[in-house]
């Protein structure tokens, strides 16, 4: 019987010293006894990726040892090799969260700093995908319950302004597993298109929105944003650069009525094809469509056929596609071309973090027309090449509408 004991406290003795040789390990820092969490939640891939990044950057920015709470792929990614979470057994994470007992959701910035104020004791820091910072309470954005598209902005910007965060980011989402290399053209431009479906996501119900239509029907207004890492006004400029959209909350039966910016008319794809070709002088294009329509190869010659342009050579995958294959490799292969166009999906926006495009395109603003056809009237237009900063998107197409 005494033996039986003595076990018991001994091992009680060793899991307290593994949780505190971990503490110690982890408090390596100007801050001890506390750590700050991503909260993985409900979500898709780029709802994990943009909550992981809101966390990493106050992370970096306050100096607190973050801990990763893994999500959905996230054991396909370098994150997943952060050195404070896969060291540990399952219980002893649980010991640990048992030693940080007060816990401080990060529903803003400000929480964090008055939190950091009044310590007294360990705490858990918690950041998620609508963590409002700085940058969104002083633009006055992130109020709407209804929805969050604001929730990635800013993100892009602060990569660029802090390049210790791009860095990092970089370093933490590169797949574990080297993806198949596109073989892009070097003799054209590549262009990496995002077109969202649904795939058969139990949660994305079909569009019901007209997909093509004459782009007579509405004017659009293009923004453009030039963004000079030696010139840091694009930071200020960023709180014009937010997409909204007009919705009816009583009339939302399918996705495009949830998800405005999620789900453009295939519509709004090809004139941003076109546009971006007259904005890059009609150079030989490669466009390449990744999508989760389980029909790519239809849904690409729909696009070929209304861009009609023969400088553009169309690809996409011909193999089997669904909303939930192929994810880690096209996430990853959009942060290879030269330009994007996207949509408001954070699929394309957690990319977007980590590549190099010279120019990126967008929807800011959406809204439904006699309830059959969704427009977009203002496209947000981003450009890192200096070369392209003099250059005005979208005049050719305004001259085709004769205004």
């Amino acid at each position: 019987m005494q033996l039986r004991y003595l076990g018991k406290a001994f091992l009680l003795i060793v899991i307290l010293a593994v949780a505190a040789l971990g503490s110690v390990a982890l408090f390596n820092c100007k801050k001890p006894h506390v750590i700050i969490v991503n909260n993985p939640g409900a979500g898709r891939l780029g709802d994990q990726l943009l909550g992981y990044s809101k966390a990493k950057y106050l992370s970096l920015k306050y100096n607190i040892p973050f801990l990763l709470i893994p999500f959905e792929y996230s054991d396909q990614l370098t994150l997943s090799q952060e050195k404070h979470y896969t060291r540990w057994s399952f219980f002893l994470q649980r010991v640990f969260y048992k030693l940080f007992a007060r816990v401080v959701w990060v529903h803003t910035e400000e929480d964090m700093v008055e939190a950091l104020k009044t310590l007294n004791g360990p705490t858990r820091f918690i950041a998620h995908l609508n963590t409002r910072f700085f940058e969104h309470i002083n633009a006055n954005v992130g109020l709407d319950r209804y929805m969050n598209s604001w929730a990635a902005s800013f993100l892009y910007e602060l990569t660029i302004k802090y390049p210790d965060f791009g860095a990092e980011l970089k370093k933490m989402l590169q797949p574990l597993q080297p993806p198949p290399l596109m073989n892009l053209p070097k003799d054209r431009l590549s262009v990496a298109v995002h077109i969202r479906k649904g795939g058969g996501y139990f949660m994305d119900p079909d569009v019901t929105s007209q997909q093509y239509y004459s782009n007579e029907v509405h004017a659009v207004n293009y923004e453009q944003f030039c963004i000079d890492s030696d010139n840091q006004n694009f930071i200020s400029e960023a709180s014009k650069n937010i997409p909204a959209f007009d919705y009816d909350l009583t009339n939302r039966d399918s996705v495009d009525k949830i998800h405005l910016d999620k789900f453009p008319p295939e519509q709004y794809y090809v004139e941003q094809i076109k546009n971006l070709s007259d904005f890059l002088n009609d150079v030989p294009l490669y466009v390449y469509i990744f999508t989760d329509d389980p029909e790519p190869v239809q849904l690409t010659k729909r696009v070929d056929d209304a861009v009609n342009k023969e400088n553009i050579v169309f690809a996409c995958r011909t193999s089997k596609n669904t909303h939930d294959t192929n994810v880690i490799d096209d996430w990853f292969a959009l942060t290879y071309f030269d330009c994007l166009i996207r949509s408001g999906s954070f699929f394309p926006h957690a990319a977007q973090l980590i590549g190099h495009h010279k120019v990126i395109i967008y929807p800011l603003h959406l809204k439904w027309l006699n309830n059959q056809k969704l427009v977009a009237d203002r496209v947000g237009i981003t450009i890192r090449d200096k070369e392209l900063f003099k250059r005005k998107y979208g005049t050719k197409n305004s001259e085709r509408r004769g205004s």
